[in-house]
């Protein structure tokens, strides 16, 4: 994570990223040159709907750089689902 200032998560009802929006109310900080585990819940979502996720990072403050996307069928009995993003890597 050199030069990472933090992420944001966007997500889409189509793999479209002009379509989406950011979910992330603000900035998920970075967490320095030796990374880290990050965890966000999103809640908002309709059991057995289709989501696509972007990753944004930023760099040096104003360098974004989107990730994605990834695809996610909600599903389930609780309608609950955990999303394991990929390492970001330069």
């Amino acid at each position: 994570e050199l030069n990472t200032w933090g992420y944001y998560i966007y997500r889409g009802e189509n793999p479209d990223f002009a379509t989406t929006t950011r979910i992330t109310a603000s900035m998920i900080i970075g967490k320095g040159e030796n990374g880290g585990d990050y965890v966000y819940v999103d809640s908002d979502v309709v059991l057995g709907q289709t989501y696509y996720y972007w990753l944004v990072e930023i760099q040096g403050g104003t360098v974004a750089t989107p990730h994605g996307p990834l695809r996610v069928t909600v599903g389930g009995d609780t309608g609950s689902q955990r999303l394991f993003l990929p390492l970001v890597e330069q």
